[in-house]
């Protein structure tokens, strides 16, 4: 495409302001479902509120649950090569790169994305070093000299829709605001500013676009909040020309009105295009993907309306006394008594209370069943947020959290693939990179007693070519993992592995450093009175070699015995639920939805 090129233009402008219309319901629904998982509570009056009352905010549950087993830690890059001279150098590109995700909080930009793709996609954009600033936040401006990722609204984003797969699309792009006095920057073709006579436009004037998130919370407003005056611009990405182009919009119709190209930049990464995108449902021959949250709103419906009229009934339930004209002098004693207060009746059948309204139990028993099931559908949340019966041992939770794991290790491929691309990206931009340096220090494997050994990155220091390194993430490093929990892994490990090897360990020279067990257990488990409680002397020299020193090393020659027991650990959430329904159940028999006259005395 020849952005100087109106005919060019045209049809390209005319393509995005189609798409553009096509994703307007996915953008409502987006708007929808993020409503309900705000809650009710959420907002200022005069906002968008949702319809009814959120009781039971199910689907806030669920994005906890998936954020926390997805990407609740920063992810661990790792980076190896099948050249033996690169070696070295892999390692200090490793190094570069994780301090590069720590410093600009590459976590954060994944979550958001987990949160997004619930909704329907999650969409990451990778900013180049010649790209300007860019304002994600009202408060977040991103500094251009730096690798960045940051995430793209779908109220923001185009992309073609008569692809029939992400990977095939022709165009796509995001739409964002920038400072008006950044048009003067050299990255843009300032006799193409001049000549368009730009104009400052209004973050809130967004024509018929009432379908969009961040009028959630805060609503319409003028630009009076604003400290500079700012304008829309739009990034389009265009695959075959390997470049992407940016040109100045209208807010009120976005991807519409074609006008020069005020900038334009290569795009050279021949792995994929600078806007990574991550989805959890697929569908066959189309672009935009389904989500959980569109699986999940509609039992999430249904359990709030029946929680909001079993709400009602409860609200509306009377207790009325009734007695006979025999029986008068013996109410207007039940009247002024007190609680657990004893008076005497003359008979007690001509006294009796009838109930009124009230919870209904077969609603109950449904609702509990409904709940039952969206955990189901939702990949066992109970066990995911360890919300369930807790199991005495620590074999049979790994076989709970085994069982949980086939539908997160589906999503959590997912996450991951898409974590490693944004990861290549800010590699090969790290690389492409003529300025950056990155402090770092590495210690070589049996040197940890010696000093730390330099590792400055330097764009002078690359060795090789950026394809020669492959680049990946440590998968477990990103889901949350208790402090307890890795306590208990690592004391299994050196219980089951290291203990039954300490021949083997101290013959290759070795030994197991009870008091470093000790250290990590005082951190983890968040017990500094470990130290008082466990004291150890001079460290043994002669590398465990036998003598006197080797004494308190586990003899060579063990006896074990097992003991098998079976013990109950109370029902599972699904049996509880079963007898909880069974209960509601048997309440409401015999009644058919009739007042049920009752006894004081509880005849």
């Amino acid at each position: 495409m020849n952005p100087n090129k109106e005919t060019d233009r045209n049809r390209l402008f005319r393509a995005m302001e189609w798409s553009y219309a096509q994703l307007a319901p996915f953008r409502s629904l987006v708007h929808a479902l993020v409503t309900e998982y705000a809650g009710s509570a959420y907002g200022r009056p005069g906002t968008t509120r949702p319809k009814y009352e959120v009781l039971v905010n199910l689907m806030n549950q669920t994005v906890d649950a998936y954020t926390m087993s997805l990407v609740a830690n920063r992810p661990r890059v790792s980076i190896s090569t099948k050249r033996h001279e690169l070696t070295y150098f892999a390692r200090q590109f490793e190094v570069a790169l994780n301090s590069l995700v720590c410093e600009i909080q590459l976590e954060q930009t994944l979550r958001r994305a987990v949160l997004d793709a619930f909704f329907c996609m999650g969409i990451v954009k990778m900013h180049l070093r010649e790209s300007p600033q860019v304002r994600i936040e009202e408060d977040v401006v991103i500094n251009p000299a730096m690798p960045f990722a940051s995430n793209v609204s779908i109220d923001n984003w185009v992309h073609d829709m008569a692809a029939r797969n992400y990977s095939s699309v022709q165009y796509a792009g995001d739409w964002y605001r920038i400072p008006f006095v950044d048009l003067k920057l050299d990255i843009f073709e300032q006799a193409v500013v001049k000549e368009l006579e730009l104009k400052p436009t209004s973050k809130w004037n967004f024509g018929d676009q009432d379908e969009r998130l961040d009028r959630i919370a805060a609503g319409e407003q003028t630009d009076s909040d604003e400290l500079e005056p700012m304008i829309d611009v739009c990034d389009i990405w265009i695959p075959r020309d390997k470049t992407i182009y940016t040109f100045p919009i209208d807010p009120r119709k976005p991807f519409s009105g074609a006008t020069k190209a005020i900038a334009a930049l290569s795009w050279e990464n021949p792995q994929a295009g600078p806007y990574p995108m991550l989805s959890f449902n697929d569908v066959p021959e189309n672009v935009v993907p389904s989500s959980p949250a569109s699986h999940l709103s509609g039992m999430a419906r249904i359990i709030n309306n029946l929680a909001r009229k079993q709400a009602r009934k409860a609200h509306g339930q009377k207790d009325i006394f009734t007695y006979t004209p025999a029986g008068a002098s013996d109410m207007e004693r039940i009247n002024k008594s007190g609680d657990q207060q004893s008076i005497a009746v003359q008979e007690q059948s001509e006294v009796s209370v009838m109930k009124m309204g009230g919870v209904d139990q077969a609603l109950q028993a449904y609702m509990l069943g409904m709940l039952q099931l969206y955990d189901r559908m939702a990949g066992n949340l109970t066990a995911m947020m360890g919300l369930g019966t807790q199991a005495p041992t620590l074999g049979q939770e790994e076989m709970i959290q085994g069982a949980v794991s086939k539908k997160e290790a589906a999503m959590q491929y997912r996450v991951t693939d898409f974590s490693v691309a944004i990861v290549r990206h800010l590699g090969y931009m790290l690389w492409q990179d003529r300025s950056m340096t990155i402090p770092g220090q590495i210690t070589l494997p049996g040197l940890e007693d010696f000093e730390p050994i330099d590792a400055t990155w330097t764009p002078d220091d690359r060795d090789g070519g950026f394809f020669d390194y492959d680049l990946d993430i440590e998968v477990h490093s990103m889901p949350y993992q208790s402090p307890g929990k890795k306590f208990q892994t690592m004391l299994t490990l050196v219980q089951n592995v290291f203990v039954p090897a300490t021949p083997a360990i101290v013959e290759a020279g070795g030994k197991i450093d009870y008091q470093k067990i000790a250290e990590i257990a005082a951190e983890l488990l968040d017990l500094p009175e470990l130290a008082e409680i466990i004291k150890f002397g001079a460290t043994p020299t002669g590398g465990g070699g036998g003598g006197e020193e080797d004494q308190s090393r586990m003899p060579s020659a063990t006896s074990r015995e097992y003991v098998r027991r079976s013990e109950s650990g109370g029902p599972s959430p699904e049996g509880q639920s079963m007898m909880d329904q069974q209960a509601w159940l048997g309440q409401g028999q015999g009644q058919g939805g009739q007042p049920s006259p009752q006894t004081v005395g509880g005849q």
